[in-house]
């Protein structure tokens, strides 16, 4: 079928503003750059930390003192976000952990034995009375979690990202350390070869932070395991001590003769 020129000049056209709008649809997003955690934030007294010890990429333990009994021992994860806050109630709620971050924390301490379990705390979990990150600590020990790690976003620069967080003693409410995490640009990481289209987790500086902080709390737990001792028997084995019986007397009896025939 013949065409006629005006209509082919027409078609040309109509083709010609669809691609230039792809064109133009497209390049914009793959060129965006990463940008840095922007929502509110914590400060250190808002989990009970004393402002100014806690490095600002790093864990800083809370005394030197050793500890006798701690692990092995259930370890309960709580991340908070900020609120405005009002009255008695704490600048901060408990937060939601997706799944795939929930996984994260569960496979730091896979060949840590001294790390039996490992919970996630999220806004269902009814807390124990107190104030604080005390009330949460109370929960976790109502959990047996014997530590509880608080943490949520801390202030960081335009471009960079930051987490805060305080490692407490669930039974006592006692404080044990905090940690501290910040990425920016000169974090940046090399993207790996075989990275799916679009991963460009290399370049965001919240998960580059995160991965940091999670590294900084396992390093932090392991030191607190190797500062902690095994509790005296409280009494002797049962096995121990144990007499050995009397040797037993043997019979041997003859087997039976049949009659002759």
């Amino acid at each position: 079928m013949r065409m006629t020129r005006r209509k082919s000049t027409m078609l040309l056209l109509a083709r010609g503003v669809g691609l230039g709008i792809l064109f133009v649809a497209f390049p914009s997003g793959c060129e965006s750059k990463m940008k840095g955690y922007t929502g509110p934030v914590l400060a250190p007294a808002d989990l009970g930390i004393v402002e100014g010890t806690c490095p600002e990429n790093g864990y800083r333990l809370v005394g030197d003192e050793p500890s006798t009994g701690r692990f092995p021992s259930a370890l309960a994860v709580v991340r908070v976000e900020p609120t405005a806050g009002s009255g008695d109630d704490p600048p901060w709620r408990l937060s939601h952990l997706k799944e795939e971050q929930a996984v994260y924390w569960n496979s730091l301490f896979n060949t840590t034995p001294e790390i039996r379990e490992l919970m996630i705390l999220n806004p269902k979990t009814p807390l124990a009375r107190g104030r604080g990150v005390k009330a949460i600590a109370a929960t976790a020990g109502r959990l047996s979690a014997g530590v509880c790690l608080v943490y949520g976003p801390a202030h960081a620069q335009a471009d960079e990202a930051a987490l805060l967080g305080h490692l407490l003693d669930s039974r006592t409410g006692a404080s044990l350390a905090c940690i501290a995490s910040t990425a920016g640009p000169a974090d940046f990481e090399t993207a790996r070869p075989d990275r799916p289209n679009g991963d460009r987790r290399h370049q965001d500086v919240q998960y580059l932070a995160a991965r940091r902080f999670e590294r900084l709390v396992r390093d932090c737990v392991i030191e607190l395991i190797r500062r902690d001792s095994a509790p005296a028997a409280t009494r002797p084995s049962p096995w121990q001590g144990m007499i050995r019986p009397e040797q037993p007397t043997i019979y041997v009896f003859p087997e039976p003769v049949s009659p002759p025939p």
